[in-house]
């Protein structure tokens, strides 16, 4: 069975997540002057699937289905510039298929994504993490009218079950891009719970009609 892997735009994520462009106060990000140097926070997540560190403390948010499961873990400084991983999971996966081939999908489809104002700037795929074959592309695209640069870091682990996506983004991009994506460590792949569907509740009808 082939698996559909679903790319998501950072729009998404930090709407999602945070609020993208906007600080904690709701201001207009452009308005703000720089984050200043943050002292940076190592996070693991609950399922151990992996840890990363982030220049503050990042929401995260967990998600478990019969298919698998879902990690989003955000921050959004300031300044505008956010730092995202995703990480879509499935118990199973084409993990005969190369990976190689699987990263050139989602780099395809990834600035379709991003909508219609979406340029690819550049492109890396001779990339690895911890022996698995990555990619990175970035772009420049406009969300909700304000201009934005971002970087991204993709690829599978654990024989295909996850795909990684690490997001960083802002007005001018984000200074401090390579060392987010290079923080990140894996940990052990936990296959997703599978949810029973819900028993049926007989009507009471139904009830009275078994009794008489």
């Amino acid at each position: 069975m082939r698996t559909t892997w679903i790319v998501w735009v950072p729009a998404a994520v930090c709407m999602l997540l945070v609020g993208c462009g906007k600080s904690k106060a709701g201001h207009d990000a452009h308005a703000e002057k720089p984050a200043p140097s943050a002292e940076w926070k190592t996070v693991q997540m609950e399922d151990g699937s992996f840890t990363a560190s982030f220049p503050g403390t990042p929401i995260i948010q967990f998600q478990q289905n019969n298919q698998g499961k879902q990690v989003l873990c955000g921050l959004d400084q300031p300044d505008g510039v956010t730092y995202s991983i995703i990480m879509n999971q499935v118990n199973q996966s084409d993990s005969k298929e190369d990976p190689r081939k699987r990263l050139k999908a989602v780099l395809a489809q990834a600035p379709i994504s991003y909508g219609a104002s979406a340029k690819i700037e550049s492109t890396r795929q001779d990339l690895k993490v911890e022996g698995n074959p990555a990619a990175e592309y970035r772009l420049s695209f406009v969300n909700q009218g304000k201009p934005l640069k971002l970087s991204c870091r993709v690829f599978f682990a654990h024989d295909g079950h996850q795909l990684f996506q690490l997001i960083a983004a802002g007005p001018k991009g984000a200074p401090e891009a390579q060392k987010f994506f290079d923080q990140l460590k894996l940990g052990k792949y936990t296959p997703g719970k599978v949810v029973a569907a819900p028993s049926a509740t007989p009507s009471p009808a139904a009830e009275q009609g078994h009794g008489s």
